[in-house]
């Protein structure tokens, strides 16, 4: 589901069994998929990119107050990048994090440590650098960043294998793993930043 009017796009993804009234005039749509061709879990990490928002930004209407048109003529342009089903899969896994992790820890007040804020935003950061290199391999991997190969190196488990007590207790300790200055993952999305293409879509809007 995607907001028709944003500062920055967005989408939520919702697999439950629950049906809604989908129309802009209220607020926003829905967007199905061909399951052959990419899930909807794989779609929600590029709809919540870095790059699709800049993307977007360059396509759509520009209104008062930061706001821009996210509905069908616009979203329809944009590019899906081709992936592997491992390149899928490894995208899925962080998207399952970011979204547990949102509903578990920012509505549990009482559950939150003073680390979690960060790692919700390394998890968005390793997503995004995921995205990154499938929109634009070549430039990375000139640059031997290779953030695939580094995110399957790193094991991160998968959410559904680990018991619900054990998946916040879990996240955290892997963030602390993958956080660590030394870790090599970590390393690549420093070096990520040196990219004129990424400095372009991270700078100002």
């Amino acid at each position: 589901m995607i907001p028709y009017m944003v500062t920055r796009l967005s989408a939520y993804l919702d697999l439950s069994d629950h049906y809604y009234f989908i129309n802009v005039t209220t607020g926003g749509y829905g967007i199905t998929t061909d399951p052959s061709k990419c899930s909807l879990s794989f779609l929600c990490g590029l709809m919540n990119s870095h790059v699709l928002d800049f993307y977007l930004k360059r396509i759509s209407t520009n209104f008062h107050g930061g706001y821009f048109a996210a509905n069908k003529q616009y979203i329809e342009q944009l590019p899906i990048p081709s992936a592997t089903p491992e390149q899928e899969a490894q995208v899925v896994r962080l998207v399952n994090y970011l979204l547990w992790l949102n509903r578990n820890v920012r509505v549990t007040e009482e559950a939150k440590t003073t680390r979690d804020s960060l790692m919700l935003s390394w998890w968005e950061q390793v997503l995004n650098g995921l995205v990154y290199e499938l929109y634009f391999p070549d430039e990375l991997h000139a640059k031997n960043i290779d953030l695939f190969k580094l995110t399957s190196a790193s094991s991160l488990p998968e959410l559904n294998t680990l018991p619900e007590f054990d998946r916040l207790p879990r996240l955290r300790a892997e963030f602390e793993r993958t956080y660590e200055a030394s870790h090599p993952l970590r390393g690549a999305l420093f070096d990520l930043g040196s990219l004129e293409t990424v400095r372009i879509i991270e700078g100002p809007q």
